[in-house]
């Protein structure tokens, strides 16, 4: 070998070496990091006219990905949460999340999603509903 293919050689493995040690965003970072940049460009977020979507927080540790939502005017009181009108929302939000396409990768990740509603007024929780993979599969 010649001096300029020892250098080239030299020169490729070095890259590998460099490229092989760089550290590559897991997707639990990837998606921590996305949902913070959402919740900070696009939250508060008026969903309709009693409901905002205050943030979304994915926490890395737990896989969790969790919504909190302010609740108000009419849904702003606890009486509208009767047991039955909370296991029709229940169901009806798993089934979102079951017939939902843009929620296939965190599926298959085997997310759990949080849905928290608070009041606006009392800062009180009026629901919090949990999904793990278990529910939704």
């Amino acid at each position: 070998m010649d001096v300029t293919n020892v250098k080239l050689l030299q020169y490729a493995i070095v890259t590998l070496i460099l490229v092989s040690c760089m550290k590559r965003e897991s997707y639990d970072d990837r998606t921590a990091r996305e949902m913070q940049e959402y919740s900070q460009t696009q939250c508060p977020r008026r969903i309709d006219p009693y409901t905002i979507l205050d943030s979304i927080v994915y926490n890395a540790d737990s896989k969790e990905l969790s919504h909190y939502y302010s609740v108000q005017d009419t849904l702003d009181n606890e009486n509208v949460y009767t047991e039955d009108v909370c296991r029709e929302f229940r169901n009806k939000l798993l089934s979102n999340i079951r017939n939902s396409i843009g929620m296939k990768t965190y599926k298959e990740h085997g997310v759990t999603f949080t849905y928290i509603y608070r009041s606006d007024k009392f800062n009180r929780i009026y629901l919090d509903i949990k999904f793990t993979k278990a529910d939704y599969q």
